[in-house]
């Protein structure tokens, strides 16, 4: 039984391995298209399906710990690519011994269907991430308490059954509850800049490597704070370093979630857009301008003097054919340009 287990919790660490892999290397993943989406959902009913296999025999009676996928496949996917899984695992449940009948297991998995959204929206107002994933797996290891009773035939050896799964089940999410923990700290080191919370330059080389050879059309958005050595000369690095973090923290509320942002060097920024018509990424730069006019940060120095912070943009659109290391030039040439014709404005090159 152990070694199922086991078998178990290395199925879904390999399966994390591989998702943020194909997410280049990004924890959380980020929303996907329909490809992505067909991607996913065969890759969980692989993975489905291997743990079935791998179901330990606890007092004669099978136990997988799909649930707990399920939930983690929710949280970190989506509902779009974990309710398909379900439903296509069912119909291939049917080809494995089972510890359910037939008509049961459909009936469970229509079931975690249509409540397991409800129970992950209701379980967000009031756990945190472990929480939800104990108390939701509970909530369906009770709702089958009743069917271990019937199989069982015994109160005692269902609740002794219950008691081992739900034990087994636990340590099974703590784990790999902390050990995502573990990923998500690894991943944040090589891939975003302390100061800003942003994306770092390295994580900009290797999106421009690889967005180089999509189909999709880019655009860059090339961002520097003006005149930021004198917030250093005048309010020491202390203030520049609160400079850097609101000034981010304004960009990353103008970028949103559609698209990523990062800081290039110093007080240097970029942002990378999907922008088929060659129109977002002025619109994305405009946002971002109009809401730099509401930063104010309170000077050292006392008083009623406020600091404000202006920026010189530069937007460049990829070309046909073109590599974005030759768009990042354009985008980095225009911002230049802004600041030669008197800072704190856009020029698209």
């Amino acid at each position: 039984m152990i070694v199922r287990i086991l078998g178990n919790l290395a199925i879904i660490l390999v399966d994390l391995y591989i998702l943020i892999k194909l997410n280049n290397n990004d924890f959380p993943l980020k929303k996907q298209g329909p490809k992505e989406l067909a991607v996913y959902i065969l890759i969980q009913t692989i993975v489905c399906l291997f743990m079935l296999a791998m179901a330990p025999m606890i007092l004669g009676l099978r136990f997988d710990f799909r649930v707990i996928l399920y939930i983690l496949m929710a949280t970190y996917l989506g509902l779009k690519v974990t309710l398909p899984t379900i439903a296509i695992v069912a119909i291939g449940r049917l080809f494995f011994s089972s510890y359910l009948s037939i008509t049961s297991n459909l009936i469970f998995s229509a079931y975690l269907i249509l409540t397991l959204p409800f129970f992950l929206e209701w379980s967000k107002k009031y756990f945190n991430d472990l929480g939800q994933l104990l108390v939701v797996n509970d909530i369906y290891l009770v709702s089958l308490l009743p069917f271990y009773i019937y199989t069982l035939g015994s109160l005692q050896k269902a609740f002794m059954f219950f008691s081992i799964a739900l034990l087994s089940s636990t340590v099974f999410i703590l784990i790999i509850h902390y050990v995502m923990l573990d990923i998500r700290k690894l991943l944040n080191l090589a891939i975003i800049d302390n100061l800003s919370d942003l994306y770092n330059s390295r994580r900009l080389q290797e999106d421009l490597s690889k967005y180089s050879k999509s189909d999709t059309k880019y655009a860059l958005v090339m961002i520097d704070i003006d005149d930021f050595k004198c917030y250093n000369d005048l309010y020491g690095h202390l203030v520049g370093d609160e400079v850097i973090r609101r000034f981010s923290l304004v960009l990353k509320e103008a970028v949103g979630k559609d698209y990523s942002a990062y800081r290039y060097g110093g007080e240097e920024f970029v942002v990378l857009v999907k922008d088929q018509n060659g129109k977002v990424a002025y619109r994305v730069a405009q946002a971002f301008q109009t809401r730099l006019q509401d930063l104010v940060i309170a000077s050292p120095m006392g008083g009623e003097q406020l600091i404000t912070v202006t920026a010189s943009i530069g937007v460049a659109y990829q070309w046909r054919d073109e590599h974005l290391n030759h768009t990042f030039k354009r985008a980095d040439q225009a911002m230049y340009t802004a600041k030669h014709n008197g800072k704190n404005q856009i020029i698209i090159g």
